[in-house]
């Protein structure tokens, strides 16, 4: 696909990062005028901390094939915003779930394609959705950690047989700090570089997070990127 050299797009990860570094509130406060891909799960979140659709150009994604996503969808802040928002989904996507979005929300946007379904998370759903559908040439990665919260190791011991067996710790150099990752982070720090080779080769990836464990990307702090952007 033609890349769209003057457009980018900021991807928004739930990691803890995203709370820690307050990069909601900063870009909320930005005149930033490229794609917002929001998962569900931060739809309430993001339109509480100003993230609106009358500032910025926002979509909501979700990949959920278990359970019914108006949980995250059917609330009176989101609802209040929904003639001006289009939600993408995939194939394994529910019939509830589309059918609360198709009723409720601007537009459902269905995405067939092979490589986006068979993600394991809707964090690279929207990366597929972004460099492979809509073109788009650069892409900035905020609460993209792929690493834990700290309260789920705060009470194991890391000499203790649990922990060597089902946590990694990965140095971060650009926060200088180490990282934990539990099993499913794993898999999916793992396949996240798996998709990057396979399928987004020669891409403009900039990781924004400021934390967590994908330090072989561009990392930059988000506050630069969004003055540049």
């Amino acid at each position: 696909m033609e890349r769209k050299n003057n457009q980018s797009c900021i991807l928004i990860g739930a990691g803890p990062s995203l709370e820690k570094n307050k990069h909601l509130e900063l870009l909320a406060k930005s005149k930033y005028k490229g794609m917002i891909m929001i998962p569900e799960i931060l739809a309430e979140k993001t339109i509480l901390r100003g993230i609106t659709p009358d500032k910025f150009n926002i979509y909501y994604f979700t990949l959920e094939e278990h359970f019914d996503v108006s949980t995250f969808l059917n609330i009176e802040s989101v609802l209040k915003w929904k003639d001006k928002i289009s939600v993408y989904c995939s194939n394994r996507t529910i019939e509830k779930s589309k059918n609360f979005i198709e009723s409720n929300f601007r537009r459902l946007i269905q995405i067939k394609r092979k490589e986006a379904n068979e993600t394991s998370n809707v964090g690279l759903f929207m990366m597929s959705i972004a460099f492979q559908d809509l073109g788009i040439n650069e892409v900035c990665l905020i609460g993209m950690d792929h690493s834990t919260h700290e309260w789920e190791t705060e009470k194991i011991a890391k000499d203790s047989e649990i922990f060597k067996l089902c946590f990694k710790e990965i140095f971060n150099p650009f926060t200088n700090e180490m990282v934990v990752l539990n099993p499913i982070h794993q898999v999916w720090h793992e396949q996240f570089y798996y998709f990057i080779e396979k399928y987004f080769d020669g891409i403009n990836l900039i990781n924004c997070t400021e934390g967590g464990s994908l330090i072989d990307l561009k990392n930059e702090k988000f506050g630069e990127w969004l003055d540049r952007s």
